[in-house]
């Protein structure tokens, strides 16, 4: 579980995949944000640290495994979820 005052990034191009996500994870102290796509999660990425990050390994524009790659380098220490459908 992330630590109080954690931040939170889900980045899934779903809809109802990001909505229920962030519904499950709401607790007090949690701050989650949520990106459509792969570029606007790196753009959420470079503006600030998150604590866990719940990713989706295919999405438009940049996909989750060149992202991982983008924590990998940039943010080592933030835990990473990696969600799939297929």
């Amino acid at each position: 579980m992330p630590k109080s005052n954690a931040r939170i990034l889900i980045a899934d191009d779903e809809v109802y995949i990001r909505q229920g996500l962030e519904e499950a994870l709401q607790r007090p102290g949690y701050r989650i944000h949520t990106a459509a796509d792969g570029r606007q999660a790196r753009q959420q990425l470079e503006a600030g640290t998150y604590d866990l990050v719940l990713l989706d390994l295919r999405m438009p524009g940049m996909d989750g495994m060149a992202l991982l790659e983008h924590l990998r380098d940039n943010a080592p220490d933030t835990q990473v979820i990696i969600l799939t459908a297929h």
